[in-house]
């Protein structure tokens, strides 16, 4: 799936960047049915990421963000306390035993790996590398995990791909400078690059927590 990144009006980059704000959690839905209780452990990076500031916080903090304004799943404030994992235990093995004991009596776990974050420059004939357009290529892999039985259940595991381009013709962005916390870092390439996946991944999220616990 490819994806385009250009310049758009500021008016439509300020629009983007209020949408980002991360809405309150609540364990019920309005007709007093309680919601799916869901742990997100923070999310593992495993990609060659350099800028100065943690892919995994900032993804992690994206899915939730975008879990939480979507109104439909509960995850509790101890549940987003740290960044850190404190787990030895391989995330995407056999063993999920460990995962009942750990998040009882959250009802589903998810877990994510970033593997790949590789921008590609797109060559063309006698034209410097910072005048080309390029590919953001990012890969993410995800596990959901149902907890309401004796045996952990798993209910999704898949790899999401996506592309975006960027042209040459949008400005560079010194990201040494412009990084994640900052306001202007909501306006750039990667960050939106970021979220489109995010959303993604929300999406799939959410369809597979509300399938399962409607069975």
């Amino acid at each position: 799936m490819m994806r385009y990144i250009l310049l758009v009006p500021l008016f439509v980059l300020l629009s983007c960047g209020s949408s980002r704000k991360k809405e309150e959690f609540t364990k019920y839905y309005e007709d007093g049915r309680a919601k799916p209780t869901v742990a997100v452990i923070p999310v593992v990076d495993s990609t060659d990421f350099s800028h100065p500031w943690s892919l995994s916080e900032e993804f992690t903090d994206l899915v939730i963000t975008k879990i939480s304004q979507k109104k439909t799943l509960f995850i509790s404030e101890d549940d987003m306390a740290s960044y850190e994992i404190p787990y030895a235990q391989d995330l995407f093995g056999q063993d999920l035993t460990w995962l009942k004991n750990s998040f009882h009596p959250r009802d589903f776990v998810v877990l994510i790996e970033f593997l790949r974050h590789h921008n590609q420059l797109i060559p063309k004939k006698n034209t410097p590398d910072q005048e080309l357009s390029s590919n953001l290529d990012l890969t993410v892999r995800v596990r959901i995990i149902d907890l309401r039985k004796d045996q952990p259940e798993v209910i999704l595991q898949e790899k999401l791909s996506d592309s975006f381009f960027i042209s040459r013709n949008t400005l560079p962005t010194n990201y040494d400078i412009v990084t994640w916390g900052t306001s202007d870092y909501n306006t750039t390439p990667l960050a939106d690059a970021h979220s489109q996946l995010a959303q993604e991944l929300v999406e799939r999220i959410n369809e597979y927590i509300l399938l399962a616990k409607s069975r």
